[in-house]
């Protein structure tokens, strides 16, 4: 068992009550983008490809640098022996 008062207190970033508003404060921030998604989806019908062929779209006019990475080799995991 580890003595509470014994501990490293300058590893502590936030309290506890620091973290709950900063964990609502994220929450909100995905509902609104959830919002946003639902309803970009519901104007095109669900229709994954529109939503596809829309989202590059808004891309391509955005003006943004979009980086463009080749695809990653496959990472070969060595041999494990069966349990």
């Amino acid at each position: 068992m580890v003595d509470v008062d014994s501990t490293d207190r300058s590893r502590v970033v936030c309290t506890p009550e620091e973290l709950m508003v900063m964990k609502r404060a994220d929450d909100e921030i995905v509902e609104k983008i959830r919002r946003r998604r639902e309803a970009h989806a519901e104007s095109l019908n669900y229709d994954a490809k529109l939503i596809t062929e829309d989202l590059q779209r808004q891309e391509r006019e955005s003006g943004a640098v979009v980086v463009r990475r080749p695809p990653r080799k496959p990472r070969v995991l060595p041999n494990r022996p069966s349990a």
